[in-house]
């Protein structure tokens, strides 16, 4: 429905649209972890290596499969670290490992 004030301003009426989940624009987010590498990767080492060492810690005691599997994640993290893989791939290999840690915590 188009209204028009006068010749130069018109205003469009909002139609109700169905589609209303849109996905987040995480470029920037990317964009930007991939231009501060150099002083995310400290971070990201200590967390990764500082976590995982406490999981295996407590792995040890209970589970040969747990710990390998805590091993495995913490050292990819690291791997893809000193490979200079890119920043996307990192974060959510980090976000796979902290979650496993977490799971070994509360279970």
């Amino acid at each position: 429905m188009d209204t028009t004030f006068n010749s130069v301003i018109s205003n469009k009426a909002a139609s109700p649209s169905l589609q209303t989940v849109r996905r987040l624009d995480l470029s920037a987010f990317w964009n930007a972890l991939e231009r501060d590498r150099f002083g995310m990767t400290p971070v990201f080492l200590v967390l990764a290596a500082c976590l995982g060492g406490f999981a295996a810690a407590v792995t040890v005691q209970y589970s040969l499969l747990m710990l390998c599997i805590v091993g495995l994640s913490t050292g990819l993290v690291e791997v893809m670290l000193i490979a200079v893989a890119p920043m996307r791939i990192i974060f959510w290999f980090l976000v796979a490992a902290v979650l496993i840690d977490l799971f070994v915590f509360i279970f």
